[in-house]
C-alpha cells in the first residue's frame, strides 16, 4: 500500500490499491478452501514453545537480551555451552545487526522497505521461544530482503564492503563447522 501511494496520479494510486487487496486475500482464501483457518500460523507457534508476548516485540527483545546477558556471565563457569559458540550471544548480535539494518533500510530505501523490515523483525520478536527467546532469529532475518539492500548500500564504501565480505565468510565457516559437528545452526 505504501508503494502504491507513491504513484503519480490519484487514479493510479486507487488502481494499485484496488489490485493489492484481492492479491493479499489469495492465501487466506486458499487456506479456507483447503479446510484450514487463516489464523493457523498463530496457533502453530505453540508447537515451537513460542507464545505471544504481552509487550509485543519489546518482550522478545528484553527476554533475548536478558538470556544473552546470563549466557555471557556464565561463559567461564558453565560446561553446557553450545559449541562452537554460545547461540544466545550470537542471536543477540544478530538482533543488534537487524535493528541497525532496519534503520538503514528506512533511511536509504524509504518508508515502504523500512516498514517491511521492521514488521518482519517484529513478528518473530513478538513470539519469543520459552527456552531461548531469540531462537532462529538469524534464519528469520535471511528472508528479509531490505536487509540485503541495506547491506548493499553500505557495501558501496570499500571499507564496509571488506568488512561485510570478511564477516560473512567467517560466519559461514563457523556455521559450517557447527553443522558438520552436528550442532544446531539455525
Amino acid at each position: 500500500a505504501l508503494l502504491a501511494l507513491r504513484g503519480e496520479s490519484p487514479r493510479r494510486k486507487l488502481g494499485s490499491l484496488a489490485w493489492g487487496l484481492p492479491v493479499a486475500a489469495v492465501w487466506p482464501l486458499v487456506l479456507v478452501v483447503a479446510g484450514r483457518s487463516p489464523l493457523d500460523l498463530f496457533r502453530a507457534q505453540g508447537l515451537w514453545q513460542r507464545h505471544l508476548s504481552p509487550a509485543g516485540p519489546f518482550g522478545g527483545i528484553a527476554a533475548g537480551v536478558d538470556q544473552g546477558w546470563r549466557t555471557a556471565l556464565s561463559l567461564g563457569s558453565s560446561h553446557e555451552l553450545y559449541l562452537p559458540w554460545p547461540s544466545e550471544l550470537v542471536n543477540v548480535l544478530f538482533l543488534v545487526l537487524f535493528i541497525g539494518l532496519t534503520v538503514i533500510a528506512w533511511r536509504v530505501l524509504g518508508a515502504p522497505y523500512g516498514l517491511f523490515a521492521a514488521l518482519s523483525l517484529a513478528l518473530p520478536l513478538s513470539f519469543p521461544s520459552g527456552p531461548s527467546p531469540l531462537l532462529s532469529l538469524p534464519r528469520f532475518g535471511l528472508v528479509v530482503f531490505p536487509f540485503f539492500l541495506a547491506l548493499a548500500s553500505l557495501g558501496r564504501r570499500r571499507s564496509f564492503n571488506a568488512a561485510i565480505v570478511a564477516g560473512g565468510f567467517c560466519g559461514l565457516v563457523l556455521a559450517l563447522a557447527a553443522w558438520t559437528s552436528w550442532h544446531w545452526v539455525a
